[in-house]
């Protein structure tokens, strides 16, 4: 067709997903060819799926002078879809005949982009760097605190130590102490059999004196002094008896109230270490 007035044509068209008929591919080029000024440019967003696109470009380097196709022309809209994907924008830039370099606004346009991409990846790198600079706080911090928990493991495994030496002592004094109650209770009894063998012996003698009295009052007499002599000695032996076996039972409930004084200590010990 003829070309329009030159007020009617613009240094940079845009398009974006209009090439997937291939029937209108020659229309597209044709339009785009007469609404370019020299030196203009087109450019158009559009993926691969259907193949459609890899045509158009084939047909439009016939028409236009320069013909790039891209997808390396923004870090955001990588990072968001993905090279690999199959609907991935792909950006194709066509510079009609007579074009030495871009036009004044599609510069000023380039370089706005630039500079805003650059601003983008200043800003990536400030945040990069806050989050190791937090990532090595906490770093240390967690260093600090795992220090402080092994102090803290140590000092318990230490008082546990010292805890259980403790209670080994006690037992031990516990197991001194019930041996020397079970000595009281061997010496109670022995000093009893000798008190009923005393015992015993004084009532065969007082037989032998009673049988004797009835023959000589004068030996009876003297076996009655002798009795009574006997009988004071029992007496005194009961009452030695009576004495031993009175501090055997105290040193028994001494030893019972520190071995349970001792057995309560412990189990208060390995309360604490357990918690």
């Amino acid at each position: 067709g003829e070309q329009p007035p030159a007020a009617e044509r613009y240094d940079v068209v845009l398009a974006a997903d209009v090439v997937y008929l291939e029937e209108f591919h020659a229309a597209l080029v044709g339009t785009v060819s007469r609404a370019l000024r020299p030196g203009g440019h087109f450019l158009m967003i559009a993926s691969r799926r259907n193949g459609s696109l890899d045509k158009f470009v084939t047909l439009a380097r016939m028409s236009f002078s320069s013909t790039s196709v891209t997808d390396d022309y923004d870090s955001d809209v990588t990072h968001a879809i993905g090279r690999t994907a199959k609907c991935f924008p792909i950006m194709v830039r066509l510079c009609s005949p007579d074009a030495g370099k871009l036009p004044a606004s599609v510069e000023k346009v380039c370089a706005e982009g630039r500079e805003r991409l650059l601003e983008r990846q200043q800003e990536e790198e400030r945040r990069q760097q806050r989050e190791e600079k937090r990532c090595e706080l906490q770093r240390q911090r967690n260093a600090a605190m795992a220090a402080q928990r092994l102090v803290r493991l140590q000092e318990a495994e230490q008082r546990a130590e010292e805890e259980a030496a403790a209670a080994a002592l006690a037992e031990a004094k516990v197991s001194q102490t019930e041996g020397a109650v079970a000595d009281w209770q061997e010496r109670a009894g022995l000093a009893e059999a000798a008190l009923e063998a005393a015992r015993h012996e004084q009532r065969m003698h007082a037989a032998i004196v009673r049988r004797k009295a009835s023959k000589d009052k004068h030996q009876a007499e003297e076996a009655t002094v002798r009795a009574e002599v006997a009988e004071e000695v029992a007496a005194a032996a009961a009452g030695k008896q009576a004495e031993e076996r009175r501090r055997a039972s105290e040193l028994s409930l001494a030893a019972q109230v520190e071995a349970e004084a001792l057995r309560t200590q412990q189990r208060r010990s390995e309360e604490r270490s357990q918690e």
